[in-house]
């Protein structure tokens, strides 16, 4: 689970880095998305209460 939220880290801090240096409106919805697209993957491996 540290694994994939280093992961996530990474990503957002990537896609930070593109919302806050692009004033193209492409970038800032490119960022938005890669960053949707990595909490969705973060969220469905995620374990489960019932798990632990």
């Amino acid at each position: 689970m540290f694994s994939h939220a280093y992961v996530f880290l990474i990503i957002c801090l990537v896609s930070g880095i593109i919302a806050y240096k692009g004033t193209n409106p492409t970038s800032l919805l490119i960022a938005r998305i890669i960053f949707s697209i990595s909490l969705i993957a973060l969220l469905a491996h995620a374990p489960h209460p019932g798990d632990l």
